[in-house]
């Protein structure tokens, strides 16, 4: 992966932005989930170098953190001048367009073959059409093979890296395995024209001194400054409702539909959709369908066990039978609930940490055994990921396997998508963070943001566990705390709307 914001360096859209003066202040912060992404890209990247066997990295910093790009160029042009056969970020710019090559590979013939990677798996069931690699891929690499030739770079080959979709590791650590070089040759070399016009197009917008008009489309789903451009957005508005394609947001926004509107022009909408639409101003009341409600709460089989993980991707397999970014378990939450008139106070729990660093699958699958009993309901929400988590555990420990997957699985996120209980606090979000809060809006302790400590989501949990071999004695010590508090709230925050629901139900 290049070290800087490949989104802005060959987005078009987003260079037009940047230069008409849209800059870092207007961009959307960062999230956690994000920056995961970024360090994942920065992982596959050094393992892309070392696949290749890069002789020099270009990458260059300013004093102040930021990428030095002039000297980026300078020193491309320097290597290529002596040879070296393999460049990591080889950087261009032609017309005021830059770029940086992940692998830029010298051929003994003197034309170049250049890579461009990505830490994404490969999928041969989606990506059919163009020698399953992405469409979005695929007009990167054009972008870059424009830049290149047009600086006098030979280019011969064009290729896109990406992850082997069935890479699971066994023994040493397999580069060859790891990674699927896809030759797109064709490809991008069929986008040079539309390179071309969307370039000269961007040149007319870029001589304007003034910003353009804004007109949403799909492109601008995840844009980094999408934040900025809907700043005007009135809410509520198309873009505010649940489980509709961004892109049919942006039509619908575009042809002046309001919120209130939707239902008269999508008759489809999700059920969920009509609550939030209903329901909006009526922040006091709440929608209850009783009869689907009972009947999930009649199918839970006490003693009950909620349950959750805390995971990290792995990114690149430590361990042997573990599939690239594979979810990979260091923690559970569990607690235990008798009957449905059990009190808070006497609802047990269980938890399981691991920040040894070492492979936690049968410690943590020997503690599940030990705490869930055999054919036990287990509540968990979004089960399907708790479910898929035990599943593997099972094909690691054959011996447990039996056990482990006797447990039966309620998840109670299913009533909430599928509208059957609804309140405004919910927005358009079903998650845990964003249900529990809004069922129980006079507890502090249903807010995630009031938890104690740096872990307030997955994504925190999982990023604290990666870097924790950086952390002293005493940091450690904090961070299993933050870490227990965390996913403790998210079993209890489980078993407390279960409570609701039943008491809604009366």
């Amino acid at each position: 992966m290049a070290l800087y914001d490949r989104r802005l360096a060959n987005g078009a859209t987003q260079i037009a932005r940047f230069s008409l003066g849209l800059r870092h202040q207007e961009k959307s912060p960062i999230d956690d989930f994000t920056k995961s992404l970024f360090d994942n890209g920065h992982k596959v990247g050094e393992l892309a170098k070392e696949y290749f066997k890069a002789e020099v990295d270009v990458t260059s910093y300013e004093e102040d953190g930021r990428l030095n790009l002039a000297k980026m160029i300078k020193e491309t042009e320097k290597h290529m001048k002596l040879g070296t056969k393999v460049i990591a970020e080889a950087s261009f710019s032609f017309g005021g367009f830059f770029c940086s090559v992940d692998i830029l590979l010298r051929n003994d013939d003197g034309t170049y073959n250049m890579y461009e990677v990505k830490s994404s798996k490969q999928d041969t069931k989606k990506d059919k059409k163009l020698g399953c690699v992405k469409e979005k891929y695929i007009i990167d690499a054009a972008y870059q093979q424009y830049v290149l030739k047009n600086c006098g770079v030979d280019v011969n080959k064009v290729c896109v890296v990406l992850l082997a979709e069935d890479y699971v590791r066994n023994g040493n650590f397999e580069l060859d395995k790891y990674f699927v070089v896809c030759d797109v040759t064709k490809h991008t070399n069929d986008r040079q024209q539309m390179i071309a016009d969307k370039l000269a197009e961007l040149g007319s917008v870029l001589s304007n001194a003034s910003e353009p008009t804004t007109s949403f489309s799909k492109n601008c789903n995840k844009c980094d400054y999408w934040q900025f451009c809907s700043r005007n957005i009135p809410a509520p508005s198309p873009f505010d409702v649940y489980h509709l394609r961004f892109g049919d947001k942006c039509s619908l926004y575009e042809c002046d539909v309001s919120f209130f509107d939707l239902p008269k022009h999508r008759p489809d909408l999700k059920p969920a959709a009509l609550r939030q639409i209903e329901y909006y101003n009526r922040p006091n009341d709440a929608y209850v369908d009783k009869a689907a409600i009972t009947e999930f709460l009649d199918g839970l089989t006490y003693p009950i066990y909620s349950l959750d993980f805390e995971t990290y991707q792995a990114v690149i397999p430590e361990y042997d039978g573990i599939a690239t970014y594979e979810q990979v378990p260091f923690q559970f939450s569990l607690h235990v609930v008798e009957h449905p008139e059990t009190e808070l106070t006497d609802v047990k729990e269980a938890h399981f940490l691991d920040l040894s660093g070492a492979d936690t699958r049968r410690a943590i699958a020997e503690s599940l055994v030990k705490n869930i009993p055999y054919g036990a309901c287990v509540v968990a929400y979004h089960e399907s990921t708790e479910r898929n988590i035990i599943d593997r555990l099972a094909k690691y420990c054959p011996d447990l396997a039996d056990h482990l997957l006797s447990f039966v699985y309620k998840d109670p996120l299913k009533l909430f998508e599928n509208g059957n209980y609804y309140v405004k606090a919910m927005g358009k979000s079903f998650s845990l963070k964003s249900v529990a809060p809004a069922l129980y809006p006079d507890d502090k302790d249903m807010d995630y943001h009031n938890l104690d400590g740096d872990v307030k989501n997955g994504t925190q949990a999982m990023n604290v566990y990666l870097k924790i071999k950086d952390y002293t004695t005493e940091e450690k010590e904090k961070i299993e705390h933050d870490l227990e508090k965390y996913c403790a709230l998210d079993t209890l925050a489980v078993v407390k709307i279960l409570k609701k629901l039943y008491e809604v139900c009366k």
